[in-house]
């Protein structure tokens, strides 16, 4: 339909008439019909809200709320706020508000759970994304109430229940566009939707699954796999490499995606979340994975992943055997690999000057030298006293220090050096008392 493209030019009035297609377009999705202009009209709200202007980015924003708002008949502070977000089932005498926000994108979400047509998926996933970060940027420079409520309605709407099986069969397919455009949502809802939204992400019963077989697939770095014949090779030098930049994230490397969307949950689960997310080794798996180590990887996403997992474990509040388990064997190896890059790869510093093999090495420190991580034991209190049981870590930190190469690399003599420097100093000072 030629309507969707032309209303989508450049003139004042295409942030308002691109909102009234898609409206339009995602009524007659309902009754299974004009898939194909949907999938445009999408398309075209999204390249609205990531606008480089600022002042069109606000005008498409407001208009969506006006015109949800509308739709919905609802006032739009209103939260939603049935138990799974997916509103009351029809015909059960209940009045059906069905979602105070989102009314169209929640029916076509609703209607991909069985349609599962890839470029609508997409062009949802992302609309969805580009939607909740221009509505974190209109609720923070203006202060608007309805731009927080429409925030935190949808992620409350999509990241549990039901509706998460789109999500799982996203990152399932087999397809890099449905994989990557799921995986931005989830690190959009985590960043711009509140503590809560990150919670539900976390959560042990009922939140998102991180085991998901698929995930440790997309968190390889591309270059990984070209060593293993010269046919694969071949393969992956006649195709040029994904930009790790790229504004698409369809058009980025998964692995950068898996990571942030890791560090964004982690990072915005309020203090109680966080502690309980201790315990979920495949999401730690994923931020601390063998992609951090990787001389591919940018350099600022390593410094990310180990300042995310740097914080988390500390303010955490929690048992030393608790911390410990966030570090599996895998992330300890991870961290030991990037330990040992020094100089190498590591031209980019971030803030402070540090590099991600500094602040590895830093992390490991910590984690070897201070009890309250779970793996090394505590000083008995006085020379008579039995020395404490060894901590259920300690057998993962033994297992990781043997992987350090103290003859070879320079990063890794200067953290043995660290740690027996700090040994000494705490028997001098137990032994002065």
């Amino acid at each position: 339909m030629k309507e969707a493209d032309d209303d989508d030019g450049g003139d004042a009035n295409s942030p308002p008439s691109t909102a009234t297609i898609i409206s339009k377009h995602l009524a007659a999705l309902s009754r299974q019909a004009d898939v194909e202009s949907l999938a445009r009209a999408l398309e075209g709200l999204v390249r609205l809200l990531v606008s480089k202007e600022a002042t069109r980015r606000e005008d498409a924003t407001m208009e969506y709320l006006r015109v949800d708002g509308s739709i919905n008949n609802v006032d739009a502070a209103d939260v939603a706020d049935d138990d799974d977000g997916c509103g009351d089932a029809p015909g059960k005498g209940k009045p059906n508000h069905h979602h105070h926000h989102h009314g169209l994108l929640l029916s076509l979400w609703d209607l991909q759970l069985a349609a599962k047509n890839e470029t609508v998926t997409v062009g949802l996933l992302r609309c969805c994304s580009a939607l909740v970060r221009a509505l974190r940027e209109l609720s923070r420079n203006q202060n608007n109430p309805s731009a927080s409520a429409a925030l935190s309605s949808l992620a409350a709407a999509t990241l549990r229940g039901r509706r998460l099986r789109l999500l799982y069969y996203g990152l399932s397919s087999g397809s890099r566009p449905r994989a990557a455009s799921a995986l931005d949502w989830i690190a959009a809802a985590a960043s711009c939707c509140g503590p809560a939204a990150a919670a539900a992400l976390v959560a042990s019963g009922g939140g998102f699954d991180w085991s998901l077989p698929a995930l440790p697939a997309l968190a390889r770095v591309p270059s990984a796999m070209t060593n293993s014949s010269s046919s694969s090779k071949a393969k992956q030098q006649s195709r040029p490499p994904l930009p790790w930049d790229h504004p698409d994230p369809c058009r980025r490397p998964t692995a950068a995606l898996v990571i942030n969307a890791a560090a964004a949950v982690l990072r915005n689960a309020p203090a109680a979340a966080a502690s309980g997310a201790l315990a979920n080794r495949p999401l730690w798996s994923l931020l601390l994975g063998d992609a951090v180590a990787s001389a591919s990887l940018p350099p600022a996403l390593s410094r990310v992943a180990v300042r995310v997992a740097a914080d988390v474990v500390s303010r955490a509040d929690a048992t030393p055997d608790a911390r410990s388990e966030a570090f599996g064997d895998s992330s300890l190896a991870a961290l030991v690999a990037l330990a040992g890059r020094e100089g190498e790869g590591e031209g980019e510093e971030g803030e402070g000057g540090e590099s991600g093999g500094a602040l590895a090495r830093a992390l490991l420190l910590r984690l070897f030298s201070q009890p309250r991580f779970g793996f090394v034991a505590a000083a008995a209190s006085h020379s008579l006293s039995p020395p404490p049981p060894p901590p259920q870590g300690a057998k993962r930190a033994a297992r990781a220090m043997a992987r350090l190469r103290p003859l070879d690399l320079g990063g890794h003599l200067g953290l043995c050096l660290s740690i027996l420097s700090l040994k000494e100093r705490k028997e001098k000072e137990g032994g002065g008392e």
